[in-house]
């Protein structure tokens, strides 16, 4: 595989440029290094806190909109004196398609965190520079490193539930460590791997990471033996203690213990069949965390298996929820409740009911597929209401719609 290169620093009084490019390098590419050069600054040394000079942060990034096509580049960044005697930003990057980049990410992550990055310069070596033939080193097993990171089976489940929490929650993973900045960026690339073998294929593209403090970045690091960076992380990973546990909502917790302790293709496939869940429901970028793991749960049911009463009532009510957003598919959210209600024969809570009793009334008024199969469901389950409910959810129904159509002759009971 073959990458474009190219190197940006101040050189001249002119300010910062491309000092050394392969041939083919792109508008885009030249104009997302500009960018992402001059965005380093804030990570260096100010008041003793952070890289110091002379020292190199390894990014795995895509670039930001800026009116051209984005990239992913892996870039090493290296605080250097022009010949002012300035401190100025050296940037040595190699350049992917950002879609080539998904594909390998899905496909196999160690195919972009394997590049070898050992010969990345750190000052100017003439202006021409060839295409980058990547060369990938090897150790990236999963097993090897969950064994040399100390990943014990909650260890890693709770690196999954934090890694999961920052890609769907838009913000960063700080790892903690006492490592020198100088070991940091072997450690992110081989932690981010770690983490990428239990996300979802379709997700891993957006698991940059940073071996600094750099909370663009899905995973970054705040090294003990020298921190600061940029901005606050969403949340922390101490790779020294490996005493933590994973205490989240058991709903939750669920999904990431059992990625963890599962078989790789048992693992796999389990990701496999979630991402094709989720995919029918809503855009993957928009999967929150919570229906992530009612996905998990789904694909549970389809081997079988009845969940305990709360599970089944939580997946049934996040399932109403998602069918609130605008870029829900409104035909499958209605065919797997109408699956998820056919199986039940008891009294579901009075929120759900009521959500429920919302979403069949909106959904025959847009004639929508499935929509009056459901009201038969939900009118069915309205018989193990407590009567009073039955009598409110009426009443709030008549008074919100202008008719309530029911089809169901239990419906006649109410």
């Amino acid at each position: 595989m073959k990458m474009e290169q190219a190197c940006r620093f101040r050189t001249d009084e002119a300010g910062y440029m491309v000092c050394a490019r392969s041939q083919d390098l792109t508008a885009d590419n030249e104009n997302n290094l500009g960018y992402f050069n001059s965005t380093m600054t804030s990570l260096f040394e100010k008041d003793g806190s952070g890289p110091k000079m002379g020292q190199s942060i390894l990014s795995y990034a895509v670039s930001e909109e800026n009116g051209g096509r984005r990239d992913f580049l892996i870039a090493k960044s290296t605080m250097r004196s022009d010949i002012k005697g300035r401190a100025s930003i050296f940037t040595h990057a190699y350049f992917m398609g950002l879609d080539e980049y998904a594909r390998c990410m899905e496909t196999d992550p160690s195919a972009i965190y394997g590049i070898d990055t050992g010969d990345m310069m750190t000052a100017q070596s003439g202006s021409q520079l060839p295409p980058k033939e990547t060369v990938l080193r090897g150790g990236f097993e999963l097993s090897v490193l969950r064994e040399k990171y100390g990943l014990t089976d909650e260890r890693y489940a709770l690196l999954l539930y934090n890694v999961y929490q920052a890609v769907a929650g838009g913000g960063s993973l700080a790892l903690l460590t006492q490592l020198p900045l100088s070991q940091t960026q072997d450690m992110v690339r081989e932690v981010a791997y770690c983490a990428a073998m239990g996300m979802l294929p379709g997700l891993r593209w957006r698991l940059t990471c940073s071996s600094a403090a750099d909370t663009r970045a899905a995973i970054c690091v705040s090294s003990k033996a020298g921190g600061g960076g940029m901005g606050i992380p969403l949340c922390t990973f101490d790779l020294d203690d490996g005493g933590r546990r994973l205490e989240e909502d058991p709903f939750v917790a669920e999904l990431f213990r059992y990625l963890a302790s599962a078989a790789p293709e048992e693992r796999r496939q389990m990701l496999l069949d979630m991402q094709y869940i989720l995919g029918e429901l809503v855009p993957l970028e928009y999967a929150s965390l919570e229906m992530i793991a009612t996905a998990y749960h789904m694909r549970k049911m389809n081997d079988g298996n009845r969940p305990e009463n709360d599970v089944y009532d939580r997946v049934v009510g996040n399932l109403l929820l998602c069918g609130r957003v605008p870029s829900a598919n409104q035909e499958t959210v209605n065919k797997l409740l109408i699956w998820m209600l056919k199986r039940q024969n008891a009294a579901l809570p009075k929120r759900i009911m009521e959500l429920s009793v919302d979403r069949c009334v909106k959904q025959v008024q847009a004639d929508a597929a499935g929509g009056r199969e459901l009201c038969d469901c939900v009118c069915r389950l309205l018989q193990y209401s407590r009567s009073a409910e039955q009598l409110e959810l009426l009443q709030k129904t008549v008074k919100t719609f202008d008719c309530l159509l029911y089809t169901s002759d239990a419906a006649d009971d109410l």
